[in-house]
Parts: structure tokens; C-alpha cells; sequence
């Protein structure tokens, strides 16, 4: 038995590598099966092999069933390394029926003989050779033709489906096999020059013969036999059996195949066959000593030495025992634990289940008996969550339990009383991925047989609701239908009074506040035959002790993988990173440097980057060495920032430092630590102000403050103080903050904001446009909080009404963005205008009037769209889920046109939007294929990713942009939203759709998920509310920090929600969105898109008008994929959607085309030049723009874009006279 065993309902037939199986390694295709007609061209071993079988049982019930069956059976198998013959000459079973356990003892005994290469023994029962020929014959047998099944390459026809299997009644047809992709990777599609009827064979066996190095090999490979694989006779081969190599990676662990049924210590470093040894639980396990080479086992000595190569013959027995057990009460005992022992890791979780005492995959975790690895690594088949109620099952068992044994001649059936979780182990998949009209769950399919294996999955059967087609016979079970008729969107308004109350220099203000926007998108559970789970991401989570999903594209990211630990950080307006390794005296260190330049080669009055250096002004640390175990560990995270604390090599000192965007000083709490300042500059003074207060300068010429503080807030006394070189004169509990003096940010400022440190900020988000933040403080409660904002976030302060008072005259530069003011309080309260935001919709904003155009533009929006009747899979199946994206929006564009000129309910837009719904099912509908990777719900870091790159180095940017490792989510994603929104404007009725929902709300959660409640996604992925605007770069660490490009492809995200919350009734998203819209509008074209008034770039900079790359630390005049102008430019202008009206003004764009793009000559054939006139002349002067694009052959447009919307677009901007 075991995970994916009796597969095609044929026991020694077991599943591997796809689906629930994906941790089983399949063999190399040129490994040889059990074979009837072995030629031995190489050395060839025979064996004799004499089975004695027998059961005994003790048994409460009051009938005992003795059967004895002897059965003669011959056999040939062929090992890959040499041709080994077996003969099984007999097996006698005695079976006794228990309502409890049932116990079978097996005694093997082998004998092997290595021959030589020129003599060969085989004995084998005849084999079955006939062969249909004839392609009647097998149409006749299967009840339908070979036509049926089609002309795709991979779909094939096969008699060998009469019996089902997987990939079987393809089409709905019996004897169609689907092969070669995503679940059905593993049945080799035949070569397109096969004839059908050669897939009439049936599973004809292939003799492959590997010749044997030399005897000495021979004999040694051929020493094993074993009742767990009689073909185990190699490394190679238990290597295949156990899905992974015999390295067990520990000289605590060993490599054994007896873990094949579980046992103590089995599943070692997550590895099936590793089993640990020699200590703790396991010291009663003899570790194999270090010069055994081979297969070691623990409880039958197997492995081979050097010396077993001179060996001629070798006889070994082999005792194995197997359990099969039904719970009952008394099981709790018998595992020797309670369930709360199986308190495994987050990263390595296990369950508590009884099922173990039968043994299996995943079971003795931590040396425990009953405690099972679920849901990573090896055992990412095993479901956590649907193994969780095997506790519950037992506390309250069957009033009875009956078991019944039938013998036959073949093999022995036992139906035993189990519990739904017990099925679903045996079929290796839950109950649910079976559900749907067609289809049903039944263990009856673990013996094979019509409609078995549907979709994939063992116990998935087909069935006819209806009496009629190929699985007339199998009727479906008795279900509910429910005939949705008419659909209606009903949008419901919650309004909450809720109030909340500010007080600031004595001065109690009281608010009333609209409704919430922070509420779950949805709480639903995703569908894992959509989203599988995933576990093994090619990042791993470093020095982090937080639960639930991990924020990936926020400044901190670079520390969140071991590859950035040392990579600075950007918390603005301070630049920070590590200047320790684990076990060195801790050391954080400050940089706020000055800003480095370089000007363009070819325009060299404008500069092609900037950037602000890192030198470490000074470092907070402590003089005793940290611990070994890590650099720091990162112990919380919110939407602002993260705490994260280095240790102490005795155990139990530390340093905690909070960092959060904005912070006016670095801080850190420390615990019996003895504090001590370094600079990578000369410290040329430090001196004592008053107590608790010091000056320090180092030969940069700069100066900071440093200020001590006990834990309430408070300064220390004098009694505190530092040496010339930086240590303090005793160990310290408290606080240590250390902030830049200058002429903006003089010491009156920070000497009094001193004793409020801030530890945590919270986001509240209300309709109508008010955001504020909530700061939570340590230290002095009558001391007002000081902290950095940036000038677009105190302009929406000030539209709120903040008291002048606040703002104080303490200014910083940080490494971009200009200039960031210190502001007072422990609440801002932001207030955005929505005006522009609330009047976007799905086409622009203006009508076109020309009657003439519109005549063209009908007839070019129904050419588009019959082209696409037959072309529209070219343009959305892409592998890519970028590019894919992009091909949904640009038909979903073409309905809209359709609508315009036609109406929602004429059959052209009607059947264009049944296009965008034909291409979606393949993405929510399991067992749909189309060409696209498919995607993962990662567990590792909480998202939607694609399977391209998960676990391999393409995760940095080479596999779909980065996706797996959370690259452009919000790009990629934000296409698919806006498509969907358009398909249920057109089509209503889609909303009842519940898996066409759910998987467009999975890909708002994995982008935006508003709130905390939704425990399977971090909040807002993307979208960075300190900064107002979204960051591009997931995992991958940059030294420059996070980064974006493409401005215009994030407001199509938020514009995207705005309309999915429209159409589908969620009025609390469509609220979010709207706002989020505003904001990164007003935030693009303060920072991304420049003006020649713009103060936030250095001159030389701003004449390019367009950032390029923005990230943290610099802004580069460039993109990812090239240099050319029109890509730095045009990535600003794609997709073509009306939230760009927000962005790309008419005085921007008449700046960019005077001084830049005017001079670009491009081809009227290069795709760029489209983007171009669309996205910026057109809004300047869209006549000019409309008669260039709609002359432009329609190929020769961005892959995202049709000529009939760019012409649409351009034929109803108003111009920048108007």
C-alpha cells in the first residue's frame, strides 16, 4: 500500500508525479516494468523466491472466517542494471476476519545467483500477445470511432481506457486519452506519425535490457529482494520507490526502504526513507556505521559492502509486517501521546491521527507514532486540514464496527468501517475535487473501472445524470439543481456611524466617520483542483517568527531572504542595513548620505540616473557577541513597517529595533546588553549634554543626536556614559535613539519629541476619501510623537484641516521624493479628493461625434471581433500570465466597442462576450486545459503565483517576469479584473458564477486584500499606503530597494477594482478602489510623471519627464527590457484605460511630446509607435493621432491593443484646448 498505490485499479500500479502524486518521482523512461519476455543480453540473475503467508487475529466478534487460498503464480522482472528472473512457486494465506486489527506476518526467502554476461535463466508464464489490429475492432469494442476523440495532439485514442485510468474519456468519449500536459504529463502522447490503431495494443510491455558494468556490480545490485519491491534491487531503484535520493543529508538519519510503511523515526529532514538514529527517542535505532554503502536498512541488514562484490550468492530473509487498523476509542492509547504532542513547526506542520498506527507517508513525525508531516515537502499530498478531524472521529466512534474478508484466487478485498478522512487517504485526494454533475466520489475506483478517474483523481467517477451517453450505465448520485432564470445586481450601501476622537495639545476633537473599507474582499477557501497548495517555494522565509502570510513588496523586503540579510533597507527619510554576522557584536547601521549623479552619453545635459550613497554615519550595536543562530529575527510586520531583534550569545540578551516609514530616529530597546556606537568614519567626539542626552560627529562632518532613555521614557541620569571609542560604561536596559542634526532638523526639535518612540502604525480607510494612520508609542505619554511625511501626504492633510501646529520646521531629505516635514501627533488624518476617480468608467470620458468616424468605427469594432471568433486562443493562451492578462483586456476592450455601437444584447457583443467567458472556465474549471502554466496558492509566503519558476532560479525574473517569487502581481493580475469586470457588465448573469468569483476575488486578495480577517493573503501586497502608490518588486533583493515602472499598468489594478465592485454589487470595494484610484493618480503625477515645475527630481532629471525605473534609492532614466526612449516612455502609456485620464494631463503630455517624443522616428510598423500616438498625442491632438493610428496596419499594434481602441480612444479625447 501507500500514497498513489492500485492505480488503474491495479495494486502494484502506483501514480507519480502529477497532482496528490507530484512528491512521487516517476522512474526514467527507459526503466524497465514487470516484463513477461526478458532476453538476457547482459548478466542475468534468477531467483526462487517461496512466499509463506499467514494472518492470525485474536477477534471479539463471535464468527471466525478462516480462508486458505494457494495460489501458483510465475513472474519476470527485470532490474535496470542487470535481467533478474523470479519465481514465486507458491503463497498460502490464512485469513481470520477482526472487527479491530488485522495482522499479516510474511516470511521471503531469496536466493539470488549472479550468472554470467553469457548465460541467461528466465521462466515466465505465457504472456498474453494478442493484439487488435484493426481499428473496427476497437471502435466496436469502445463504442465510438476514433474520430470522436479529434485532431488535438494531445488527445489519442486507446483501448487500454475500456477499463478507465487516468486521462480516460477524454471529450467524454471512453477510449480518448488526454496526454502530455499539466495532470496528464505522464501518458506520453504517441508520435503524430503513429496510426490509430496503434493505440490499440494495450499496455504491451517493452523489454529494455541495461547491460551490467561488470559482475562485481552485477552481484552487488542483485543481493536485495524485499516483500516492499521485489524490484529494489539498487540505489537507484529504492531511490525511485522512496521519490527521493538515499543522501539523508545527516549523520543522525539514514536511508532505509523499510520507511516505506512508516515506522519510528521514518520521514527524517522530511524525506520518506531517511529515518533518524542513535538519539533521543531514536537512540534505541542503530545508526548503519559510516563505511555501508548501498541500501541500509535498520531492521534487515541489506546494504552491501565493497567485499559483496566477490560474493557469487547471497540468501537473505526478510520479515515484514503489515497493519491495516480501524479506529475505535482504545486506538488513543495505543499511539503512547496525546494529540497535543504533535506540536510541529509553521514551516514543517504535522497532525495528530491514528491512521498512523498503520504506518505511511508523513507518520512518526518527531519520533511520535501518531503524529503525521502534512502540506510541505515530501508530504505536501497530505492535507492538514483534512486530517484535523481524525480527533474528533475518535472521541465519539460507531456504535459498531464490522469488518468482512472475501478471498478470491487473485488477491483479498476488506471493506472496513472507516471515516471520510480514512477514504480519502486511501485515494490519495479529497472528497470535493470530485464535485460536479457529471461526477462523483467513490472508493469503488480504487479497483478501476468505467468513468474512474475523472479529472485526474483516483476516486473521481464519471457518471450520466440523464441515462444517457457513454456512462449511461453509472448514474450519478440524487442532487439539488437550481435554475437561475434572470440575475440582478443588487448593490447594498452600509453606512456605520462610527466616531472617533483626536486630542492634540489638550484639544479633544471628535469625528463622525463613514463606512469601513478595510472588510474582507471574501473569506472563501480556494479551490486546490484550481490552486493547489504549494510548499516548496525557491525562497524560504529567513529569520522570521510571525505567523500567517508574509508581506512581500515592502521596504524590509530585501531582509525577508537570506540572500538580502546584508542588502540596505529604505524606511525613509534614514537608510539602514546590518553591519554583523551571527555571532559578531551586533551592529545596525545609519546612512543618510548625499546624492550621486550621472548624465546621459547621448543628451548629456540631462541626467540618465541618481542615487544617494551609503556610508554608515554611525551603527547601534552592543559590544557582546550576538548569537549564532541569526543575524536578526524579524517578530512583527504591519502595512508600515516590521520589529525585528537581534539575540545575545548567552540566550537571553537582545536588542529590538522598530522601523517604520517615516521614523524620525533610529531606535532600539535594549536588555543586558552593554550598547556601543561605531562609524565606518572616524568618531571625533561624543559628548554629554545633559543626562541622557549626548552629541556625536564623526570627520564626515556630521552630527547626530543620541539620546538614553529607560523604559518608561524617561532620560537617564549622568551616571551614564560613553567612552571615546563608543561603549557605554555598563550593560543597559532601555532605549538608544539616535537622528541626523542639521540645519532643517535642528536639536530644540528632536531634543523635545525625544521621549515618544513609535512601535506601530494601523491604517483605517473610510468612504468619501478619509485615510489616517494611528501611531502606537513607547516611552513619555506627555511628549507628542514626531515623524516624517512626505509633501503629497501633508497636502492631504492639509485638504483634512490640520492645526498648523503640527507642521513643525523640522525638514529632511530622503534619498528620493524631495523633501519630508515633521509632523506632530498620534493620528494623521488624510482627505483625498475622489471627484475625478468617482467619474471614471469603463470607456473614456468624451464622445466621438464625427459621423464618419463613427461609421468606421463600428465597422472596425465587428471586423475585430469575427477575427477573433477564430483567433481569440492566439491571443490570451500565452504561458504567461502577463501576456495572457493582456490579451483578456484587449478583447474585453473590442466587446465594450461592440456594446457601444451595437448594444449590450446584439448577438455581436453577446458572442464576444461569450468569448472572454469560453477563455476564463480553463482558469477556475478543473480538468479544463488550455495553454497556460496553471498557478499555485502558495503556503510558503501567502499568494496566487504561477508554477512557472516556483521552485527554480527563474523565480528571479526569467519565468514570467518574476511571478512565482510576487514580481508584478499587480500589473499582471490587474488585466484579469478588468476583463472579468467587463464580461459581467456584459453578461450579468456570470456573477452566480461562483468559480469565475472566486478566482478573480483570489487574484484582489493576493494583490489587495484589505484586511486582516482574510488569513490566506498579507495586506496589500502591492500598494504601499505610507508612499501612495504601489512597488513592482517582490522577493528578488535589489541594493536600490524596491522598484516600479509602469505607473500606468498600476492605476489599471484600481481602476479594475472600482468596476469589479461595480458590477458585482460590492459597493465597499468599489469605494476602495475609487479611492486607491486618487491617490495613485495624485501620486504618478507628483513623483513618476514630470513636469517641468517638478521640485522632487533634481533639474537635470525632470527634462526627461519620465522616471523609468523608480526605485527607493534612485531613479533611472531606463527600463527592465531596454533603453530605446519609446520603451521608457511608452511603458507609462500601457494599457490603454480611462484611469490613464487621471494621470497623463494635457500639460504633461504636450512637455513630453515637445521635448522628447516628437523626435522619435518610429517605423510605421513598429508596435511602439501605436503606444505612442495613442498615449500621448492623442490626448493633445487626437485628430492628427486618430488619422496616423487608424491608418496603421492592424498588426502592427502592441500586443494589448487593437486598432479599433486606440482609434476609439484618440476620436474622443477632448484635446488640451478644451
Amino acid at each position: 500500500g501507500g500514497l498513489g498505490c492500485s492505480a488503474l485499479g491495479l495494486r502494484c500500479c502506483k501514480y507519480c508525479g502529477f497532482g496528490a502524486y507530484i512528491s512521487t518521482t516517476c522512474p526514467d523512461s527507459t526503466t524497465t516494468q514487470a516484463d513477461a519476455s526478458t532476453s538476457a543480453a547482459a548478466a542475468t540473475t534468477t531467483s526462487t523466491v517461496t512466499a509463506t503467508s499467514t494472518t492470525t487475529v485474536t477477534t471479539t466478534a463471535a464468527t471466525t472466517v478462516t480462508t486458505t487460498t494457494t495460489v501458483a503464480t510465475t513472474t519476470t522482472t527485470t532490474s535496470t542494471a542487470a535481467t533478474t528472473s523470479t519465481t514465486i512457486i507458491a503463497a498460502t494465506t490464512t485469513t481470520t476476519t477482526t472487527a479491530a486489527t488485522t495482522t499479516t506476518t510474511s516470511t521471503v526467502t531469496t536466493t539470488s545467483t549472479a550468472g554470467s554476461a553469457a548465460s541467461s535463466a528466465t521462466t515466465a508464464a505465457p504472456a498474453d500477445t494478442t493484439t487488435t489490429t484493426a481499428v473496427e475492432d476497437a471502435e466496436a469494442k469502445c463504442g465510438h470511432s476514433t474520430s470522436d476523440c479529434g485532431t488535438s495532439s494531445t488527445i489519442f485514442f486507446t483501448v487500454d481506457c475500456y477499463n478507465g485510468g487516468l486521462g480516460c474519456s477524454a471529450l467524454g468519449y471512453k477510449c480518448c486519452r488526454y496526454c502530455g500536459f499539466n495532470d496528464f504529463v505522464s501518458i506520453t502522447c504517441p508520435d503524430s506519425t503513429t496510426a490509430a490503431v496503434a493505440a490499440t495494443t494495450g499496455a504491451a510491455a517493452i523489454t529494455t535490457t541495461k547491460e551490467a558494468t561488470s559482475p562485481a556490480t552485477t552481484a552487488a545490485q542483485s543481493s536485495t529482494t524485499t516483500a516492499a519491491a521485489v524490484a529494489a534491487t539498487t540505489t537507484e531503484d529504492a531511490s525511485v520507490l522512496c521519490g527521493h535520493s538515499t543522501d539523508c543529508q545527516s549523520s543522525q538519519a539514514f536511508f532505509t526502504i523499510d520507511c516505506l510503511y512508516g515506522g519510528l523515526g521514518c520521514s527524517a529532514m522530511g524525506l520518506k526513507c531517511c529515518r533518524y538514529c542513535g538519539f533521543d527517542a531514536f537512540i534505541n535505532i542503530v545508526c548503519p556505521d559510516s563505511t555501508t554503502t548501498g541500501v541500509p536498512t535498520s531492521d534487515s541488514s541489506v546494504g552491501t559492502t565493497a567485499a559483496a562484490a566477490t560474493i557469487a550468492a547471497t540468501t537473505t530473509t526478510v520479515a515484514v509486517t503489515v497493519s491495516t487498523t480501524t479506529t475505535t476509542t482504545q486506538d488513543i492509547s495505543a499511539c503512547g501521546h496525546t494529540a497535543a504532542a504533535c506540536s510541529c513547526s509553521a514551516a514543517e506542520p504535522c497532525l495528530f491521527t491514528t491512521a498512523c498506527l498503520s504506518g505511511g507517508l508523513g507518520c512518526s513525525a518527531l519520533g511520535l507514532s501518531c503524529c503525521r508531516f502534512c502540506e510541505f515537502g515530501s508530504f505536501s499530498s497530505i492535507s492538514c486540514e483534512r486530517e484535523a478531524s481524525t480527533t474528533a472521529a475518535i472521541a465519539d466512534p460507531p456504535s459498531s464496527t464490522v469488518a468482512s474478508t472475501t478471498a478470491g484466487v487473485i488477491g483479498t478485498t476488506s471493506s472496513i468501517s472507516t471515516t471520510t478522512e480514512d477514504l480519502s487517504a486511501q485515494c490519495g485526494h479529497e472528497e470535493s475535487v470530485c464535485a460536479s454533475a457529471q461526477s462523483f466520489f467513490t472508493t469503488d475506483c480504487l479497483n478501476g473501472g468505467l468513468g474512474c478517474s475523472a479529472y485526474g483523481y483516483t476516486c473521481c467517477r464519471m457518471c450520466s445524470s440523464t441515462g444517457t451517453g457513454t456512462y449511461a450505465s453509472i448514474v450519478c448520485p440524487s442532487t439539488t439543481t437550481t435554475t437561475v432564470t434572470t440575475t440582478t445586481v443588487t448593490t447594498t450601501t452600509v453606512t456605520t456611524t462610527t466616531t472617533t476622537t483626536t486630542t492634540f495639545n489638550g484639544t479633544t476633537t471628535t469625528t463622525t466617520l463613514g463606512t469601513n473599507l478595510l472588510e474582507p474582499i471574501s473569506l472563501a477557501s480556494l479551490d486546490s483542483t484550481v490552486l493547489p497548495n504549494a510548499t516548496g517555494h525557491y525562497y524560504t522565509p529567513a529569520s522570521i517568527e510571525i505567523g500567517g502570510p508574509i508581506m512581500t513588496n515592502k521596504f524590509w523586503g530585501n531582509w525577508l531572504v537570506s540572500t538580502g540579510t546584508w542588502t540596505s533597507i529604505y524606511p525613509m527619510p534614514y537608510v539602514i542595513k546590518w553591519g554583523h554576522t551571527a555571532g559578531d557584536p551586533p551592529a545596525l547601521k545609519i546612512s543618510h548620505g548625499s546624492k550621486v549623479t550621472s548624465y546621459q552619453s547621448a543628451n548629456p545635459e540631462r541626467l540618465q540616473y541618481y542615487y544617494t550613497s551609503f556610508v554608515t554615519e554611525f551603527a547601534l550595536g552592543a559590544s557582546e557577541d550576538s548569537s549564532s543562530s541569526a543575524v536578526h529575527t524579524i517578530t512583527k510586520q504591519q502595512l508600515f513597517g516590521i520589529h525585528t531583534t537581534v539575540s545575545g550569545a548567552d540566550g537571553y540578551s537582545s536588542m529590538t529595533f522598530p522601523i517604520y516609514s517615516g521614523m524620525a530616529y533610529v531606535s532600539a530597546q535594549y536588555s543586558n546588553f552593554t550598547p556601543q556606537l561605531t562609524s565606518d568614519r572616524a568618531i571625533t567626539n561624543i559628548e554629554q549634554v545633559s543626562g541622557g542626552i549626548f552629541s556625536l560627529s564623526n570627520n564626515g562632518g556630521r552630527e547626530f543626536r543620541m539620546y538614553v532613555l529607560d523604559n518608561d521614557g524617561n532620560f537617564v541620569d549622568t551616571s551614564y556614559t560613553f567612552s571615546d571609542s563608543g561603549t557605554m560604561n555598563q550593560k543597559f536596559f532601555g532605549w538608544i535613539r539616535l537622528a541626523e542634526v542639521t540645519s532643517k532638523c535642528p536639536t530644540d526639535i528632536l531634543d523635545a519629541h525625544a521621549q515618544a518612540i513609535v512601535t506601530g502604525m494601523t491604517l483605517d480607510v473610510r468612504e468619501g476619501g478619509r485615510v489616517s494612520y494611528k501611531f502606537e508609542t513607547a516611552g513619555s505619554s506627555n511628549v507628542e510623537l514626531l515623524h516624517f511625511a512626505y509633501n503629497h501626504t501633508l497636502a492631504w492633510m492639509e485638504n483634512a484641516g490640520i492645526d498648523s501646529s503640527r507642521v513643525t520646521a523640522a525638514k529632511i531629505i530622503p534619498p528620493t521624493k524631495g523633501i519630508m516635514t515633521g509632523i506632530l501627533g498620534d493620528e494623521w488624518v488624510l482627505q483625498v479628493d475622489l471627484t475625478e476617480a468617482e467619474n471614471v468608467d469603463f470607456l473614456p470620458s468624451g464622445e466621438v461625434t464625427d459621423s464618419d468616424k463613427i461609421e468606421w468605427l463600428a465597422a472596425e469594432a465587428l471586423g475585430t471581433y469575427q477575427w477573433f471568433q477564430s483567433n481569440w486562443e492566439s491571443a490570451i493562451y500565452l504561458y504567461s500570465y502577463y501576456y495572457s492578462g493582456k490579451g483578456f483586456q484587449k478583447i474585453g476592450m473590442v466587446c465594450l466597442m461592440l456594446e457601444k455601437f451595437y448594444g449590450i444584447d446584439s448577438q455581436y457583443t453577446q458572442g464576444c462576450a461569450d468569448i472572454l467567458a469560453t477563455a476564463f472556465e480553463c482558469f477556475y474549471e478543473a480538468g479544463i486545459s488550455c495553454n497556460m502554466p496553471g498557478l499555485y496558492y502558495d503556503k510558503v509566503w501567502g499568494g496566487i503565483v504561477t508554477r512557472l519558476g516556483y521552485d527554480t532560479v527563474g523565480c528571479l525574473g526569467g519565468s514570467d517576469f518574476g511571478n512565482a517569487c510576487y514580481n508584478d502581481h499587480h500589473y499582471h493580475y490587474g488585466y484579469f479584473v478588468v476583463a472579468a469586470a467587463t464580461l459581467v457588465k456584459l453578461q450579468p448573469e456570470m456573477v452566480n458564477n461562483t468559480g469565475f468569483v472566486n478566482f478573480i476575488n483570489a487574484m484582489i486578495r493576493d494583490t489587495t486584500n484589505p484586511s486582516e480577517d482574510d488569513a490566506l493573503f498579507p495586506m496589500f501586497r502591492s500598494f504601499d499606503w505610507f508612499d501612495m502608490h504601489s512597488w513592482s518588486r517582490g522577493l528578488p533583493p535589489s541594493a536600490d530597494g524596491k522598484d516600479q515602472e509602469s505607473t500606468s499598468e498600476e492605476v489599471n489594478l484600481v481602476f479594475g477594482l472600482r468596476l469589479w465592485g461595480k458590477v458585482t454589487g460590492n459597493y465597499i470595494l468599489e469605494e476602495l478602489g475609487t479611492t486607491m484610484l486618487a491617490l495613485a493618480s495624485t501620486t504618478i503625477k507628483t513623483y513618476f510623471l514630470m513636469q517641468n515645475d517638478n521640485t522632487y527630481h533634481p533639474a537635470d532629471f525632470v527634462t526627461n519627464h519620465a522616471t523609468g525605473i523608480f526605485f527607493q534609492n534612485k531613479a533611472d532614466y531606463a527600463t527592465w527590457f531596454g533603453a530605446n526612449t519609446e520603451y521608457i516612455h511608452g511603458i507609462q502609456m500601457l494599457p490603454l484605460s480611462p484611469a490613464m485620464q487621471l494621470t497623463r494631463t494635457t500639460t504633461f503630455c504636450r512637455e513630453e511630446w515637445d521635448d522628447i517624443l516628437e523626435a522619435i522616428d518610429l517605423s510605421a510598423t513598429d508596435p511602439w509607435r501605436t503606444i505612442v500616438l495613442s498615449g500621448n498625442l492623442a490626448i493633445i491632438d487626437p485628430d492628427t493621432a486618430y488619422d496616423k493610428i487608424s491608418a496603421t496596419g492592424a498588426g502592427y499594434f502592441d500586443d494589448g491593443l487593437t486598432r479599433v481602441w486606440a482609434s476609439y480612444w484618440a476620436a474622443c479625447q477632448p484635446g488640451e484646448n478644451v
